[in-house]
């Protein structure tokens, strides 16, 4: 069964977010240690803004403007960002795995 959500949810949701952005430092450090979720999205932060980073490097209209060449560790820096960027958005899309119901004896349906 799904959650469907009103549109007073997502209006809620606004100063909530206000408030959690503007605690200090040891508030958001406990705030992070209590909820996993919090440290997921430090994580994608972390590693979208390695992303974002190596894809300035390697942009091609930009390093001609700029008059530079790309270099072959900025590349490899790429390929690496764009793998690890890969794999936490996998990981984070994954769909936990759910117990399947248990059948009534003589179900034919699995």
């Amino acid at each position: 069964m799904s959650k469907t959500h009103s549109r007073r949810v997502f209006l809620a949701a606004g100063p909530a977010a206000s408030v959690f952005a503007s605690l200090g430092a040891p508030a958001r450090a406990e705030a992070l240690s209590l909820d996993p979720i919090f440290a997921a999205i430090a994580r994608h932060e972390a590693t979208e803004a390695r992303y974002c980073v190596a894809c300035k490097l390697t942009d091609e209209i930009a390093a001609e403007q700029e008059g530079r060449a790309i270099a072959p560790a900025n590349e490899a820096e790429f390929e690496a960002a764009s793998a690890a960027n890969d794999s936490r958005l996998r990981r984070c899309w994954r769909r936990p795995q759910q117990p399947r119901p248990a059948r009534a004896p003589g179900s034919i349906i699995s």
